[in-house]
């Protein structure tokens, strides 16, 4: 946990909120794709890939994909 609020850019509570937030976008995700919604699928995949873009920096962010 120490760690993990560590490297939140900005703390624990702040940690907690984000995550709460991706799971949400998350299963807003899933739940878009089950119901063949792909407008709503895309608006939840994009509000996640925001959120991500703020950790690109992070020494463990993972490598972008090749194209």
């Amino acid at each position: 946990d120490d760690q993990r609020d560590e490297q939140h850019p900005h703390g624990h509570e702040e940690y907690v909120d984000a995550w709460r937030k991706a799971a949400g976008h998350s299963q807003d995700h899933a739940n878009a794709v089950a119901s063949e919604d792909t407008d709503e699928a895309e608006r939840a995949l994009q509000k996640l890939y925001a959120m991500a873009d703020e950790w690109k920096h992070h020494p463990d962010y993972p490598p972008s994909p090749a194209v």
